[in-house]
């Protein structure tokens, strides 16, 4: 199974950039339509709590960029920074702009603004999934 998640760092590189303040905003449109981005972290307990017995989960951290120390981590961040930095302001669009309401042109800076930080080697966030 696989759903939006929250991001996160392995340090504090995160905060104070145009992805912690997008994920927020995104954190909101979610929360906005009853959805809750913390919820991929608690679906084993979910499931348990459901009576189903000898559930496995297998987190895997999807690095914002090539910033990770396996070549397997290193790879998976290039491809994911490539997939984020093309589909950012189509995502925001929908998240932003028709959730939230926000203009076209404050979408649009949003949207250069993370590409900027997406493409930041000093940055080294995640998604866990």
């Amino acid at each position: 199974m696989h759903e939006l998640s929250v991001i996160d760092s392995i340090d504090d590189t995160l905060s104070g950039t145009t992805i912690e303040k997008v994920t927020t905003l995104v954190n909101n449109a979610v929360a906005s339509k009853g959805a809750n981005l913390e919820n991929p972290r608690r679906y084993k307990a979910l499931m348990e709590e459901a009576g189903f017995v000898d559930v496995k989960q297998k987190l895997i951290q999807f690095p914002f960029g090539p910033w990770g120390k396996s070549a397997y981590h290193k790879k998976l961040g290039a491809w994911y920074q490539r997939h984020l930095v093309g589909q950012a302001e189509g995502l925001m669009k929908v998240f932003l702009g028709r959730m939230l309401g926000m203009s076209d042109e404050e979408v649009a800076k949003l949207s250069k603004d993370l590409k900027r930080d997406h493409l930041d080697p000093k940055i080294h966030a995640y998604h866990e999934l």
